[in-house]
């Protein structure tokens, strides 16, 4: 992770080659099998940062959006064939890639991400595992996770009749709760240019 400023446009193109275009080389890879009989999954692994963009995450976030977009276009295509295709948003989890990334994350992208917390590799697993069986469009953890989803889900297509209900009833609540999340963030990043550049304020106006 880091700012858009130290991003490099071969940063971009890389992250998106592996994220975005190594997923859909494997589904191409996998098409036919997949769509042979009812029954084929596809499954997607996005992250939360592929739901909200996030400070440090604009080649990340970018290329996890991206997928959102190829799975919903994707689900049309293949859902009359019987075959679900299940999008993972997983959140911050106990593995040696996010050890790694701490060493390097920005302050202001800590900070944003330490509220949802770290979760087991195994529950994550679990959660995916689990949605994708149950042909579910969307797979999270967590309640983050899952009001995340119903604030984002937009579009996507939704199976489950309660599940909609759900969605719309829950959607004024969520709205709120992310409007308070997102004057929080904009005051933590402000709060930590001050504190790295006093001057900043001064630039800024």
């Amino acid at each position: 992770a880091m700012e858009f400023k130290e991003t490099s446009a071969a940063d971009f193109d890389r992250v998106m080659r592996i994220n975005y275009l190594g997923s859909v080389h494997m589904v191409k890879a996998c098409y036919d099998s997949l769509t042979r009989q009812p029954g084929g999954r596809v499954v997607l692994v996005s992250s939360q940062a592929g739901q909200v963009g996030v400070f440090g995450y604009t080649a990340y976030s970018a290329s996890k959006f991206a997928l959102r977009g190829f799975a919903e276009a994707l689900q049309m295509e293949v859902g009359p064939m019987g075959t679900c295709v299940t999008v993972a948003y997983p959140p911050d989890t106990d593995t040696p890639q996010l050890k790694a990334e701490n060493e390097t994350k920005p302050k202001e992208t800590k900070i944003i991400t330490a509220g949802s917390g770290v979760f087991q590799p195994e529950q994550v697993a679990r959660d995916i595992i689990y949605a994708a069986k149950c042909g579910h469009f969307s797979a999270t953890t967590g309640f983050d996770g899952f009001m995340l989803n119903k604030l984002t889900t937009g579009m996507s297509p939704q199976p489950i009749p309660a599940s909609m209900i759900l969605e719309v009833l829950l959607m004024p609540l969520f709205r709120i709760v992310a409007l308070i999340y997102g004057f929080m963030w904009k005051r933590q990043i402000l709060a930590c240019k001050l504190s790295q550049t006093p001057s900043f304020f001064k630039k800024s106006s």
